[in-house]
């Protein structure tokens, strides 16, 4: 450890010498009237994710892998394997909505059925912006197994309360005064 004798000069400035010249410090008060000067690095704001556990492993495995040969990459074969998303799979079987559903009133039935054979012909993409189902997530309540639950516009005055298991939506609940769907 070496020491040497600065001057603070009168704008309260300390020259650590040419070949700190543009490198970042820390100064640390470990006590009144003493300092500790350590060199570091920063990293920008935009870049910290890139530090977060999950993202540096997937990197640093990355930067391990960067010496295997180049190869030509078949995008059609890419394709393939990451085929078109799946339609949903309706499942109506919860013995709730059933009941729910045999009770709406004729015209509503025939709205929701129309509703739920749209449905079939969507993709979950196509149903989180899809502005017809008008998909909303419940904030309030979850499945007794902790999945999210949200509901589903079917007629104008009626809901769905449902979840999301894999491809399939799970219907639970009709709720003809649509506001007892958030309750």
């Amino acid at each position: 450890m070496t020491a040497s004798v600065k001057r603070v000069g009168t704008s309260g400035q300390i020259s650590l010498g040419k070949e700190f010249a543009g490198r970042t410090v820390l100064i640390e008060s470990t006590e009144p009237r003493v300092w500790l000067i350590k060199t570091v690095r920063s990293i920008p704001d935009a870049e910290l994710w890139l530090h977060q556990p999950e993202a540096a492993n997937r990197l640093d495995r990355a930067l391990a892998a960067i010496d295997q040969p180049s190869s030509l990459t078949d995008l059609d074969a890419l394709e393939q394997h990451l085929s078109p998303p799946a339609v949903l799979a309706l499942d109506l079987n919860n013995s709730e909505f059933q009941a729910n559903l045999l009770a709406l009133q004729k015209n509503d039935a025939w709205v929701a059925l129309k509703t739920l054979r749209l449905l079939q012909t969507m993709d979950w993409q196509q149903l989180v912006l899809s502005k017809g189902p008008r998909r909303e997530l419940i904030q309030s309540r979850q499945s007794p197994q902790g999945q999210r639950l949200f509901s589903l516009r079917v007629s104008r005055s009626c809901r769905a309360v449902a979840w999301r298991d894999g491809d399939w939506l799970r219907l639970l609940s009709l709720h003809p005064d649509h506001d007892s769907a958030y309750c």
